[in-house]
């Protein structure tokens, strides 16, 4: 019913009792959006739709259980009152087992991210960081927003210029890698059928940078960054 307005949609859904489509979804998503979208591109819209009508799951409650299991409970949620996705960043502490504390988007899964071969997956960034900080709290947001604004993608190894002032000189860009420092979060089930890939974010300098062009980001990781606490903290190096 390529024609159909979302409100005939829904009325003819309920007199036949039958699960909405991933297409009606999608389009019902659409109808909230201020800007068209591209393909099956989540728009960036006003009001985010994260529950299928149908099948409700709230998938914040499921991603912040799975990582309470994993870093412990959480003390605090930078809670932004715009945007969409609708993007918190929860904050769990250092504990005895853990001398770093961590950020995690909450709400960029709500929406998958669409590659360029067209397949999808759903995602959450990750930040460790040595003391508190509302700045890499907010960069987190942005960052977990940009794909859905600038309908691209982020994945693995890529690499994203710093604004100014999030982390000190040297670091003048971030690399995004696998949650080394939260193995448990690299693949969190949202459904019985979807998934949530958790990306680290850290910070690196120009010239690694340039490293990561050449050689490649794997390099890279493999090469300069190998040490858990001393280059995978996004705020600091150790020396």
């Amino acid at each position: 019913r390529p024609d159909c307005p979302d409100s005939v949609i829904a009325a003819v859904m309920q007199q036949e009792k039958r699960v909405m489509t991933e297409d009606e979804l999608f389009r019902h998503i659409c109808s909230m959006a201020t800007d068209d979208a591209k393909g099956r591109q989540p728009p960036f819209a006003d009001v985010a739709i994260p529950l299928h009508p149908d099948s409700p799951v709230d998938y914040e409650v499921v991603r912040d259980a799975a990582y309470s299991a994993a870093l412990g409970a959480s003390d605090f949620v930078y809670h932004p009152s715009v945007g969409a996705p609708h993007i918190d960043v929860y904050r769990y502490p250092k504990s005895d087992e853990r001398e770093f504390l961590c950020y995690v988007t909450n709400g960029m899964s709500d929406f998958p991210l669409q590659l360029p071969d067209g397949t999808y997956f759903r995602a959450e960034l990750l930040a460790a960081v040595s003391e508190p900080s509302t700045g890499v709290a907010e960069f987190l947001r942005v960052l977990a927003q940009m794909p859905f604004v600038a309908k691209t993608f982020l994945h693995q190894y890529h690499t994203v210029p710093l604004p100014k002032g999030v982390l000190e000189e040297p670091f003048t860009f971030a690399l995004i890698i696998p949650p080394f420092l939260a193995a448990e979060l690299q693949d969190i089930p949202l459904t019985s059928t979807e998934s949530v890939t958790t990306l680290q974010v850290v910070g690196i300098t120009h010239e690694e940078r340039d490293i990561a062009l050449e050689h490649g980001p794997a390099h890279l990781v493999e090469t300069v960054l190998p040490d858990e606490l001393s280059t995978w903290l996004f705020d600091r190096r150790s020396p």
